[in-house]
């Protein structure tokens, strides 16, 4: 060894931050590896596209999936005997007479075609653009007020459009499952061995509330909120699957109310 070689100086560690992903790739990673991603996210400036890309892509998964379901006549017909099932119920509790019941089947035969293809248009559309900004209130509120961290809101809202990613595949796992099952009942939750659904019954509706990709997307979210904010992670994990969960029970109550109201 020489001495020009002995006396050399180690070359300091580079400063820079590593060079940016692109967005497929953080939508990719967001599944595997979410904390790099959001630190990455909190480290960079304002990207519109860590939001809006994959909403698009929430909203191209939700026409495909609409157009394969409606294009089975075994689901049609579910969804036809599920509403005749509902008009026999009202007719049995003398909410509606016979007039009317006929009624409601001329009007579901003309416009029920239309109606369902509409909603399978718009539907997506909404949620796809509305649930980052939702998610990311709750982020922000929680992580930013509550637990005290330095962050935006638009911010959030970025962790809450990556995170949209867990729903896409969600989206993808649920539509095959009701294809490969032919029950428009079918999902990635524990109601999926119940050998016939009834949407009538509670406890029905609780098991498959427990869907795994509602609860995969509250776990990548709460990693999201202790990025950006730096408060613990079990304290975020918990603050976000304990908002589902009562946000979920409130929805199951207002469905069990309103089956008391009218029927069911």
């Amino acid at each position: 060894m020489n001495e020009a070689t002995a006396n050399a100086v180690p070359p300091a560690p580079s400063s820079e931050p590593p060079p940016p992903t692109s967005i497929w790739a953080r939508m990719f990673n967001v599944l595997a590896a979410p904390g790099e991603v959001f630190d990455e996210v909190k480290a960079s400036p304002p990207r519109t596209a860590n939001w809006l890309v994959p909403a698009f892509f929430i909203v191209v998964i939700g026409w495909i999936s609409t157009w394969l379901i409606l294009s089975q006549p075994v689901l049609n017909q579910q969804m036809a005997d599920m509403q005749e099932k509902q008009l026999q119920k009202m007719v049995e509790q003398g909410k509606m007479k016979a007039e009317q019941v006929e009624a409601a089947r001329a009007g579901m035969e003309k416009f029920g075609p239309i109606m369902k293809i509409a909603g399978g248009i718009a539907g997506p559309v909404i949620g796809a653009f509305a649930s980052p900004f939702w998610g990311a209130l709750l982020i922000w509120l929680v992580g930013a007020k509550v637990l005290k961290g330095s962050f935006e809101y638009m911010k959030a809202v970025e962790v809450a459009g990556l995170s949209n990613v867990v729903s896409a595949l969600g989206a993808v796992v649920k539509t095959l499952l009701i294809l490969a099952m032919g029950s428009i009942f079918a999902g990635a939750s524990p109601a999926l061995f119940i050998k016939e659904f009834d949407q009538t019954n509670t406890l029905h509706g609780v098991l498959a509330a427990l869907d795994l990709f509602a609860l995969w997307i509250c776990c990548v979210r709460g990693i999201g909120m202790a990025r950006l904010s730096g408060a613990r992670l079990g304290v975020c994990l918990a603050w976000m699957i304990g908002l589902w969960a009562a946000f979920t029970a409130f929805l199951l109550g207002l469905g069990a109310a309103a089956k008391m109201i009218f029927g069911g």
